[in-house]
């Protein structure tokens, strides 16, 4: 599974690449203004690499959940968690309009401000043992 690996390591498309990738998704889903777009992570099981010493390969997608098609990945790095993951991912996606929904983990305040200064909304749920 090291070709998954590969696979999903960060490839610089510059600005016009970027450009091109927003044409795609409009084309083909159109606009996702309005959407609910869950952002979630797994571990992609069997992508670990234990004679290399590599961790399984854990992933934070945004799905665009009208069209069943995900947006975008953004990996979490190895001794990390989602919540430094989930801020690269939301740069990469054009969420203005949207509805965003993220599990207890991504309820950060910095978090939440990305959202809003990408014009969104949002769906959080609070833990009782964090203050509101």
């Amino acid at each position: 599974m090291s070709r998954t690996r590969d696979l999903s390591k960060n490839t610089d498309l510059g600005t016009a690449g970027e450009g091109f990738k927003n044409l795609f998704w409009r084309c083909l889903i159109g606009s996702i203004q309005g959407e609910i777009i869950p952002i979630d992570g797994k571990t992609l099981g069997g992508s670990y690499e234990r004679s290399q010493g590599q961790s399984a390969l854990h992933l934070v997608t945004g799905w665009a959940s009208h069209h069943d098609l995900a947006l975008g990945q953004a990996q979490v790095e190895d001794h990390a968690n989602e919540i430094t993951a989930i801020p690269a991912l939301l740069e990469l996606l054009d969420i203005t309009g949207s509805i965003i929904t993220i599990d207890a983990m991504g309820t950060q305040e910095k978090i939440v401000q990305q959202i809003c200064r990408q014009k969104a909304d949002y769906i959080l749920p609070l833990k009782g043992n964090h203050p509101t």
